[in-house]
C-alpha cells in the first residue's frame, strides 16, 4: 500500500479551479476584500499611471514623490466616491445588486458591534436580492418593494418585523440617493408604500413583551451557567438591556460613592450624542464583586469561563482513575471550527435561557411523575426572553417611582420629558438603586 503523502506545513494553499476554469480560492482562507488599484509605471512614456474605472490617469515622473501623492488623491477620489469616478452619471447602470452591496458594507461600519441591527440589515437585503437583485436601481419602485413585502409574509414573520424590514430596504434607497448612486425620486416612490396596519393583512401579530414572573426567573437558576446567571442578576437589579449587560466591565464602573456608577462608552442611544449611566445597588455590586477578575478592561461574564467551568465538571464527575484512560484536555482541538469568545453576545445570552428554560420544564414534569401527580401537556416554565426582565424591572420602578423616573432609569431617549427630568432625577435614580438594585 502506497504511503499517505504529507502536506507541508509551511507550503502555502495551492488555488483550485471550479468548472468554468477560473482559479478559486480554498476555503477557511479568510474573506476577499476588493482590490485597490496599484500605483505603475507607464513603459512607452516612463510616466507613473492608475487606472480607475477603466480609465487611465497619468501622474507624472515615474518614482517621484508628487506623482506618489497624486496617486494617493486620485484613488481617495475614487474610493469616497463609491468606486467609481465623480463625473461618471449618478446611477451608470447600477443594479440592485450593487446598491444593496455598498449599503452593507455602509452598515457594517455605521452599526458595527451591533449584531442585531445587521442581521435585520442582512436579512432585508436578501430578501430584496432574491427577487430583484439584477434589475436596475432606476427601475425599482413601490410595487416592487409590495412584492417583496408579500414573499417576507409567506415565510410567516410578524407583522412588525415585515414593517422593520421594507423600513430597511427603503433606507437603503435613500441612503444610495444622498451617495447619488440613483436618482433622489426612486426613494420618494418608495416612500409612498405605508407601513402594514393591524388586520389589514395575512400577517401575524406578535403578543406584546409582558414582564416575567418572578417564580419563573427562580426556576431556571440552577440550570445556568454561572455567567450567565450573572448576567440574569445584573439585568434583574439594574433594568440595563441584554446588549448592555453583556459588555459590562469593571473598568467602567465609578466606585467613588455609596451607589456604584456604570457609564456605558456603547450603548443603543449613543449615536444621539447621550449618556448611559447605571446606577447600581448593593445587589447589584454583590454581583459585580461575585465576577471581578484582575484584567480591570476583561468582560465580567465570558463564553471562556463557561468552558472552563463546564471542563472542571466533567473531570470532576470523572469515573476512570486518572492513572488509566485519557488525561485531561487530550482530545481538546488546537484549532477548533467554534471557539468561545471574549463576551456574550445577545443572541447566545437568549438562547443558553431557552436551554435553561427547557431544561426546567423537565425537571419540573419529571418531579410530578415522580410525586404521581398528573402531567400536564403544556409547559410549567414558559420560555421567557432577557428583555423580559427588563419589563419587569421597569413595571415595579413605575408602580413605585413614576412613569417620567422609570423612562429616566431604563435610559429611555424618546420621550420630551427625559431631557427634563434627567438632571432633576439624579437623587431618585440612587433612591431607586437603593431600594431595588
Amino acid at each position: 500500500m502506497p504511503a499517505k503523502k504529507v502536506q507541508n506545513p509551511q507550503q502555502k494553499p495551492r488555488l483550485g479551479s471550479d468548472r468554468k476554469g477560473m482559479r478559486t480560492i480554498p476555503k477557511n482562507q479568510g474573506t476577499v476584500t476588493p482590490r485597490v488599484p496599484g500605483y505603475r509605471r507607464h513603459k512607452a512614456s516612463g510616466k507613473a499611471i492608475v487606472t480607475l474605472s477603466k480609465r487611465d490617469f497619468y501622474l507624472g515622473v515615474y518614482g517621484s514623490p508628487e506623482s506618489k501623492e497624486c496617486y494617493q488623491e486620485v484613488v481617495a477620489k475614487w474610493l469616497a466616491a463609491g468606486r467609481r469616478w465623480p463625473d461618471e452619471a449618478p446611477s451608470a447602470g447600477l443594479s440592485v445588486n450593487e446598491i444593496l452591496l455598498r449599503y452593507v458594507e455602509y452598515c457594517e461600519v455605521r452599526y458595527s458591534g451591533n449584531d442585531s441591527t445587521l442581521w435585520h440589515v442582512r436579512y432585508a437585503v436578501k430578501m430584496t436580492r432574491v427577487l430583484y437583485g439584477t434589475d436596475l436601481a432606476d427601475s425599482f419602485g413601490p410595487r416592487k418593494l409590495a412584492c417583496i413585502r408579500e414573499s417576507m409574509i409567506k415565510t410567516g414573520i410578524c407583522r412588525a418585523s415585515v414593517n422593520r424590514y421594507t423600513g430597511i430596504v427603503k433606507r437603503c434607497f435613500k441612503w444610495a440617493a444622498s451617495q447619488e448612486l440613483c436618482p433622489a425620486s426612486v426613494w420618494q416612490s418608495l416612500c409612498t408604500l405605508e407601513g402594514l396596519r393591524k388586520g389589514m393583512s395575512t400577517a401575524p401579530d406578535m403578543p406584546p413583551v409582558r414582564a416575567v414572573p418572578s417564580e419563573y426567573v427562580d426556576a431556571i437558576m440552577p440550570f445556568l451557567p454561572r455567567p450567565v446567571a450573572g448576567l440574569v442578576r445584573l439585568q434583574r437589579y439594574t433594568g440595563c438591556r441584554p446588549g448592555e449587560a453583556v459588555q459590562c466591565k469593571s473598568v467602567d464602573i465609578d466606585r467613588s460613592g455609596s451607589i456604584w456608577l456604570w457609564r456605558l462608552k456603547d450603548h443603543k442611544c449613543a449615536w444621539r450624542g447621550t449618556d448611559r449611566v447605571i446606577a447600581l445597588g448593593p445587589q447589584a455590586q454583590q454581583v459585580i464583586r461575585e465576577y471581578e477578575k484582575p484584567d480591570l478592561s476583561a468582560f465580567l461574564f465570558s463564553p471562556q469561563d463557561t468552558m472552563t467551568e463546564v471542563q472542571a465538571q466533567r473531570a470532576a464527575a470523572r469515573k476512570t482513575p486518572l492513572s488509566c484512560g485519557n488525561r485531561a484536555g487530550l482530545h481538546r482541538k488546537r484549532k477548533p471550527r467554534r471557539a468561545p469568545g471574549l463576551q456574550y453576545t445577545v443572541s447566545s445570552f437568549q438562547h443558553s435561557l431557552r436551554k435553561a428554560c427547557d431544561a426546567a420544564d423537565t425537571a419540573a414534569k419529571k418531579a410530578l411523575a415522580e410525586r404521581g401527580e398528573k402531567v400536564p401537556e403544556a409547559r410549567i416554565i414558559p420560555r421567557w426572553s432577557p428583555n423580559q426582565l427588563r419589563h419587569s424591572y421597569a413595571t415595579q420602578v413605575r408602580r413605585e417611582f413614576g412613569v417620567d423616573l422609570a423612562a429616566s432609569a431604563l435610559g429611555h431617549s424618546n420621550l420630551s420629558s427625559i431631557e427634563v427630568y434627567a438632571e432633576r432625577s439624579r437623587e431618585k435614580l440612587i433612591e431607586i438603586a437603593q431600594k431595588i438594585g
